[in-house]
């Protein structure tokens, strides 16, 4: 059912698509964007998608560490009041 009330959208999408890979200007900034990452893969030996993944990691963890360490101040502060 889904495939004929999505016509006129497929339409677009295709025309769009055709338009796109067509377009000079889109396919040089693909092949830079292309050349770009495997330059950075073969400096690295880390795909995209996995250094993407380490960074987002290090993020939450230096997110937790500056928790941590206001934490530890708030409780020193707190027992510093309390002495």
């Amino acid at each position: 059912m889904m495939p004929f009330r999505c016509q006129k959208e497929a339409l677009v999408f295709k025309k769009c698509l055709y338009k796109a890979f067509n377009d000079p200007e889109f396919i040089e900034s693909g092949k830079r964007q292309f050349l770009e990452e495997r330059t950075e893969f073969r400096r690295t030996g880390i795909p995209k998608k996995r250094r993407v993944q380490m960074a987002e990691r290090e993020k939450r963890v230096h997110r937790i560490m500056e928790e941590l360490k206001e934490a530890d101040r708030l409780e020193q502060e707190h027992s510093n009041h309390t002495s």
